[in-house]
């Protein structure tokens, strides 16, 4: 894709060179290319260098390959670069572009469009354009005035300044409209994270459309896989390591009504008492440990009710109502397909944490009744 875009950036350079024959032309190669204030340049500028510093007036276009970009001066033509930094301080009298750099600031004014490929874009407050921008960033931060439409992809993005007409941003991770925003045409967002400030001054319509990054979906379909996994391993080893204490948790389902009841108040009143303890002079270790053994719990309430769900489908297939491997797959299986489930996964998450939760401390203190 690089290749391609370099390719391309060629074929821009040379089509502005034979565009400009009647021009003259000026090759400027150096660890440093300045030209000064006060200096006029007739025809276009191409410049090879680390550092290229404009302060006088270029008459043509600005082709620039260099890594740090300074232009405080004027430009008259277009300016195309590539390079690490990019900032412009100065005038553009027709289109700026820009592809391949890390940091690019527009902090002057820009008689035509803004076209940039690169990490961080940041259109100052004090940053004009006259026509459109696009942008294809990680970060933009868009200040500025902008007297045409903004068209973005990708990244995060934070708009609060002033659009002229439409704003159309897709595939965004994060997209935020601060309440000093103006946008006189068409909002239209496609994002993972969209905050829009109701302050801010929308005169056209809004459409917004959920996006989720394939990344972003791959990396939670991992995270559930790995708690799956864990569930699974886990449940494996209480079961067979300890059967008597995994019996009596599974028995205690027979009294539903009075597990939800115990889930409820130990949810509650558990970590209560934890910051208590933790308030005592001696007592932060052993509020750390029971903040521990709290979570543990958590965990443990899951897989048991997935247990006695998993032990009930089986049931449906003419299967023995008994503990094992099969059931405690089966029903970690349908619990985490439920909670997938838009809103109701919700509610069968929070029942089954209750229940769950109710189920470990009830069948838990009788083992400990019985043991003693």
């Amino acid at each position: 894709m690089r290749k391609i875009c370099f390719a391309c950036f060629l074929i821009v350079s040379l089509i502005v060179t034979f565009s400009s024959v009647a021009n003259a032309i000026q090759f400027k190669r150096d660890r440093s290319v300045t030209v000064p204030k006060g200096e006029v340049i007739e025809g276009d500028l191409y410049a090879f260098c680390e550092i290229l510093t404009i302060d006088g007036t270029i008459t043509g276009d600005l082709i620039s390959f260099s890594r740090f970009a300074n232009i405080n001066g004027t430009v008259q033509g277009d300016i195309i670069s590539a390079g690490r930094n990019v900032e412009l301080r100065g005038v553009v009298e027709d289109d700026f572009r820009v592809i391949f750099a890390r940091k690019v600031l527009v902090n002057g004014f820009v008689k035509k469009n803004v076209t940039v490929f690169c990490r961080d874009f940041f259109l100052a407050k004090e940053g004009t354009t006259g026509q459109n921008v696009l942008f294809h960033c990680r970060n933009s931060n868009i200040k500025g005035k902008i007297l045409g439409s903004i068209y973005g992809i990708g990244g995060v993005a934070e708009l609060t300044g002033e659009v002229g007409k439409d704003v159309d941003v897709r595939k965004i991770l994060k997209v935020s409209i601060s309440p000093t925003s103006h946008i006189k045409g068409n909002l239209k967002i496609s994002g993972n994270d969209i905050k829009i400030a109701p302050e801010a001054l929308i005169e056209g319509k809004i459409e917004k459309k959920e996006w989720i990054s394939k990344r972003i979906m791959f990396s939670s379909f991992i995270l559930k896989l790995n708690w799956l996994i864990a569930a699974i391993l886990i449940g494996v080893l209480t079961i067979k390591f300890m059967p008597r204490l995994t019996q009596n948790i599974i028995v205690e389902i027979q009294q539903y009504w009075k597990c939800m009841g115990i889930g409820l108040i130990a949810l509650i009143f558990s970590p209560i008492a934890i910051i208590l303890i933790a308030l005592t002079f001696i007592g932060l270790p052993l509020s750390l440990l029971s903040l521990l053994f709290y979570i543990a719990l958590l965990y443990l309430s899951t897989i048991f009710v997935g247990i006695v769900a998993g032990m009930l489908i089986l049931r449906l297939f003419k299967k023995p109502f008994q503990v094992s491997l099969a059931s405690m797959i089966v029903g970690l299986l349908v619990l985490h397909i439920l909670f997938a489930v838009p809103s109701f996964g919700l509610v069968v998450r929070i029942v089954t944490l209750i229940l769950g939760f109710g189920m470990v401390v009830s069948g838990g203190l009788k083992f400990i009744r019985e043991a003693a």
